[in-house]
């Protein structure tokens, strides 16, 4: 409320009458009707006809001031009454409607139920609607209904009919910090047919209605979420670069988080508000979150798309072991990540998984895994060690482009293929029996351990590497032609 003094009721009455008074002479009302309930008097000061023509519609205003005794408070409202719809107009047919009114009163607008509609424009740009209370029974909010009210800080929509609010209806309504969508608004226009909220200042935002989205709500003031109980998913670009968005509560009944829903949401810092309902967060969910750090997954999570985390801020993650589905590029240009535990039952990691992730250091890589895709390392210049588990029968040619690691321990793959990474220092693990033809032939390899189990090196094995000193296991019995040829050695040691 604007107007909340504590009065005597003498004083009390006599302002009441006195402003009730001015705004009779000003309409040029010789008798007001007075109706006392309860403790509130209202006073009608103008009423007239605005209902739709030719369909039998009966829809009036009612111009009043209220004076409340039990609180004593003094309002003035805008009462809409009647059944049917109302007329659509060009321009609002009240400019005059509030001359005068001082702006400590409240001001509110009160669509009863009956009325179907709330028309075109009716109440654009009359700065001094505070509230808006709108009936059960209208289905549409009209264009610019309530576009450049710029003192509307309060509207409730309530309960009834499904809803659709049009284009520009709430359009620079500057005062409107907090927003409240119940289950029956089915359709706010968005920005591509007139953002219905355009250039409001939206911050918290209660949300219960699992409209289609994009929905025209401005985001970029919003700082808090609330979705309510009638939600089970977080809609696919709800809340796509909402700058300033910081703070969400997210009930148990969310299954989903929508592709792209807090796409670019700079400013989120965590993830612990998804609920262990959560079971699949959809494609680019957290993409460009730069400033998210942490992500705490829901525990039941099976499904994570495509970028869901890629370019965010995170600096280490652990998938829960319920994960199936890994989506690629889930991590891909995290400039700061430096350590992912992956699902202990993943059975590959998908292409661009960590691509650029220049700050990588480590990965266990499961057991379970037996492919790496495309480009899934590339660029991670960070890598201290990974070890490469003999689950693992496939990997890319490009899986680790560009990518340096200082210890690289490999196992049965050697077997059949080339090493996948040139990393400085090579270990060799059991139960390898033999190294293929080529398979580590790069100039950055400095040491190399054999297993005990080795019995036979391929052919240009290690040719032209920069190995000074080898030493051969007791088991070896077999070198293939140029094996070491062109390595710098210096030493070699024989069982």
């Amino acid at each position: 409320m604007k107007r909340s003094r504590a009065l005597s009721r003498k004083p009390f009455c006599v302002l009441f009458f006195a402003l009730l008074l001015g705004a009779a002479a000003f309409f040029l009302c010789s008798a007001p009707t007075v109706l006392a309930e309860d403790d509130i008097t209202k006073i009608t000061i103008k009423t007239g006809n605005i209902g739709a023509e030719g369909d039998g519609s009966n829809v009036r205003y009612d111009y009043e001031v209220w004076g409340d005794y039990a609180t004593e408070e003094i309002y003035y409202v805008l009462a809409i009454r009647g059944s049917g719809a109302m007329r659509d107009f060009s321009g609002t047919p009240f400019p005059l409607l509030f001359f005068g009114i001082s702006s400590e009163y409240e001001c509110r607008v009160i669509v009863e139920d009956g009325v179907t509609n709330v028309g075109s424009h009716l109440f654009e740009g009359l700065k001094e609607i505070n509230s808006v209370s709108i009936g059960k029974d209208v289905e549409v909010i009209g264009e610019s209904a309530f576009k450049g009210c710029q003192g509307l800080r309060e509207i409730d929509f309530g309960s009834g009919a499904p809803l659709s609010i049009k284009s520009y209806a709430f359009s620079g309504c500057i005062a409107l910090t907090e927003l409240r969508i119940p289950p029956r608004v089915t359709q706010i226009a968005d920005r591509y047919a007139g953002n219905a909220f355009m250039n409001c200042s939206v911050r918290r935002l209660f949300l219960d209605s699992e409209m289609e989205f994009p929905y025209g709500i401005n985001l970029d003031s919003l700082e808090e979420v609330t979705l309510g109980e009638h939600m089970t998913a977080v809609p696919p670009g709800a809340f796509e670069k909402a700058p300033r968005l910081k703070k969400l509560t997210v009930p148990d009944n969310v299954t989903r988080v929508g592709d792209r829903a807090f796409y670019w949401c700079s400013a989120l810092t965590s993830t612990d508000f998804l609920p262990d309902t959560v079971t699949e967060i959809g494609e680019s969910a957290f993409s460009g979150c730069s400033g998210l750090t942490e992500a705490v997954l829901p525990k039941g999570l099976t499904v994570l798309g495509n970028g869901a985390f890629a370019g965010s801020g995170l600096v280490s993650i652990v998938l829960p072991d319920g994960l199936q589905t890994l989506g690629a590029s889930v991590f891909s240009g995290c400039p700061a990540l430096i350590s992912a535990e992956l699902p202990s039952a993943l059975t590959e990691i998908p292409e661009r998984t960590f691509n650029g992730c220049e700050a990588l250091e480590s990965v266990p890589i499961p057991e379970s895994v037996e492919k790496i895709g495309a480009l899934a390392f590339s660029k991670c210049t960070g890598l201290q060690k990974l070890v490469l588990p003999d689950s693992v029968t496939e990997i890319a040619s490009d899986a680790f482009s560009g990518a340096e690691c200082r210890i690289l321990s490999i196992g049965t793959y050697l077997e059949n293929h080339v090493v996948p990474l040139y990393a400085p220092a090579l270990e060799i693990r059991e139960p390898v029996k033999q190294i293929c033809d080529r398979a580590c032939n790069y100039w950055a390899l400095q040491k190399v351990t054999f297993p005990d189990t080795l019995t036979e090196i391929g052919a240009r094995a290690f040719q032209g590497s920069n190995l000074s000193e080898v030493s051969f296991p007791p088991k070896l019995r077999y070198v293939g032609n140029y094996a070491f040829a062109s390595c710098p050695l210096t030493s070699v040691s024989f069982p």
